[in-house]
């Protein structure tokens, strides 16, 4: 496949002189945009190509796209979703003939291993990228491709994972911004007694730039295990404000303030701490850290209990 760009080049190429009808091996593929093309490779003559119409040229290579889908092979569309299709040939017009071109049938791109459109990885503690302040984004910069794409990769890679928020140095880019949601299919997989001591609620997603947080005074603390896609399959207990305030920019570049209180609230803090530079691991109780599959253990002795404190400090 490396080499196949080139031969297309190669054979796509209007300055390149005549050359001989090559025959050569099946699938190959051209991409324009988001859409690749598989055509048969077939050996036809300069004659032919041109009673055939400039669609075609003398190798057989279907040189211009077309948008008329005909679809002849069911038996291999994945329902899944996917990003684009390929043209691939079907049984031939004729018996055989070396001038003959196959009709184009459409294929899903996962057929042949393209299917859907990568979401990017998310990093794993130990990157530099999770352990340094990332750097604010210029105000000129939003709404441009650079920060739209990477507010999409966030966006889609928490609701792969699934989480309830993303910062941008989880997926390697060392901009300020975070992305948080929470949804009731989220909220399914914990107890109603658990959200409710939570205060755990669903909210839409929310997108925010270059953010600044303040904690509310006196609105007391809580303590609940908290866990990170950064930080895969581990938990540990972690004390967080009860409400807090964050001011930013939104992703149309508008001023934006959010209060939260809760579950809520420790997402913010969550993430903005991602921002600088800083884990969950950072600021864990002591001895609470743990698996997933050991998180319902009991905690050792002299570790806060679970749970939200109205006063300033919680034992």
């Amino acid at each position: 496949m490396p080499a196949a760009p080139a031969t297309c080049l190669q054979l796509l190429s209007a300055t390149a002189p005549p050359a001989p009808p090559v025959p050569l091996p099946f699938p190959r593929c051209k991409c324009y945009g988001s859409s690749c093309w598989v055509v048969q490779a077939t050996t036809r003559s300069a004659a032919a190509a041109a009673a055939r119409g400039s669609g075609w040229n003398s190798h057989g290579w279907r040189t211009r796209l077309g948008s008329r889908m005909d679809l002849r092979m069911p038996h291999l569309v994945d329902t899944a979703p996917f990003c684009s299709v390929v043209q691939a040939p079907s049984s031939p017009s004729s018996h055989g003939h070396a001038n003959t071109v196959h009709h184009p049938v459409t294929v899903p791109m996962s057929f042949f291993g393209y299917g859907k459109a990568k979401v990017p990885d998310v990093v794993q503690a130990g990157d530099p990228v999770l352990h340094e302040p990332a750097e604010e984004v210029q105000k000129e910069d939003i709404g441009s491709v650079h920060i739209e794409k990477t507010i999409n990769d966030m966006v889609a890679t928490m609701r792969n994972a699934p989480g309830v928020g993303l910062a941008a140095p989880q997926i390697g880019v060392p901009l300020q911004i975070i992305v948080l949601e929470d949804t009731t299919e989220l909220m399914s997989y914990t107890s109603v007694e658990e959200c409710e001591a939570q205060h755990r609620y669903p909210f839409d997603l929310l997108v925010i730039i270059n953010p600044k947080l303040t904690k509310k005074a006196n609105s007391g603390s809580a303590f609940f295990f908290e866990g990170c896609l950064s930080v895969d399959g581990y938990r540990a207990l972690v004390e967080r404000c009860f409400e807090v305030e964050v001011s930013g920019l939104g992703r149309d570049g508008q001023p934006i303030t959010v209060t939260a209180k809760g579950w809520k609230a420790r997402i913010l803090q969550h993430e903005c701490d991602h921002l600088q530079g800083i884990l969950y691991v950072d600021r864990m109780v002591p001895r609470s850290f743990r698996t997933t599959q050991n998180l319902r253990l009991p905690l050792p002795a002299g570790c806060p209990r679970p749970g939200i404190c109205m006063s300033q400090f919680c034992t």
